[in-house]
């Protein structure tokens, strides 16, 4: 329901409590990272990731962009419970490609850090468990997609390097309790982690 949404459609400074910490740490070391590689034109990627948050709980975050790096959208959101590490990845799945098909139709490709998921993906891998259900859940909406844009989803692993906005997007989701989902501009934290994932310098910003 749209009730449970923060849809923001302002570049409004947004600061999470460890934000400053990861900015430092990925600024610090870009020039030993991996940047993200933008998709072929006319493609859409698609990162998601998913944490287990300190104050318990588990943090979901993906954001999607163009096959210029150019900005489309993000969500993050916290979930209750724990479950292993491929389950809430599968998790941050669903929430990325159910953000994905409410604004892009066109070909994607799912990125993330978990290649044992990739792997029960790709051999559609169905079971009785909450991991299975999930991963159906994966494959309908991943359908979704592919029956408008006439071309199969592409899932890729990335490592943690390549992977940091939808990394902190997942750590960042313990503030709220509800969803939050960017529609328009991103905060100016989040662009600056963007341009650094493009290998670009940082955009400066201030409270």
């Amino acid at each position: 329901m749209l009730s449970h949404f923060f849809y923001i459609k302002s570049s409004t400074y947004f600061q999470s409590p460890a934000a400053s910490d990861v900015l430092a740490k990925v600024h610090g070391q870009s020039s030993r990272q991996q940047t993200w590689n933008p998709p072929p034109c006319g493609v859409y990627k698609l990162n998601t990731d998913a944490a287990l948050l300190p104050q318990g709980g588990i943090g979901l975050g993906c954001v999607m962009r163009d096959h210029r790096g150019a900005f489309v959208g993000a969500s993050m959101k916290k979930e209750r419970g724990v479950c292993r590490a491929i389950e809430e990845e599968a998790r941050a799945m669903v929430l990325g490609l159910a953000e994905a098909n409410r604004r892009i139709l066109s070909p994607l490709i799912v990125e993330f850090d978990c290649q044992s998921l990739i792997n029960k993906i790709q051999r559609r891998e169905a079971d009785a468990t909450e991991l299975g259900e999930w991963c159906e859940a994966i494959w309908r909406l991943a359908k979704v997609n592919e029956s408008f844009s006439g071309k199969q989803v592409t899932w890729v692993f990335a490592g943690r390097k390549m992977n940091k906005v939808a990394h902190w997007l997942a750590h960042s989701g313990s503030r709220w309790d509800e969803q939050v989902v960017w529609v328009d501009n991103p905060p100016l934290i989040l662009l600056s982690l963007l341009e650094d994932d493009m290998g670009r310098s940082p955009c400066t910003f201030s409270n």
